[in-house]
């Protein structure tokens, strides 16, 4: 799978989370099978993003809701999805 595919599984994904339609479960775990996958890959972009997505998701774990998480991922990954989209 290229570089820009996971770039573009990413952008996705996001989406997906942001748009209610995928849980916040299902999103870390991809989340977290993604890193392992795009390591491999060697991407740097697509490394950075990955990083993006696990360090929001590590920083608000203990929130009760996923209200920060949300709004983190629309602060802090937009301009990371606008330049793979």
């Amino acid at each position: 799978m290229s570089a820009m595919i996971n770039a573009h599984e990413a952008v996705s994904r996001v989406s997906d989370f942001l748009a209610n339609r995928i849980s916040l479960e299902e999103f870390e775990d991809w989340s977290a099978s993604y890193m392992l996958n795009i390591y491999r890959d060697g991407n740097a972009e697509a490394q950075n993003f990955a990083r993006l997505i696990r360090s929001i998701l590590n920083a608000f774990e203990d929130d009760e809701t996923e209200n920060r998480i949300r709004q983190e991922l629309v602060a802090d990954a937009r301009r990371e999805m606008d330049a793979v989209a």
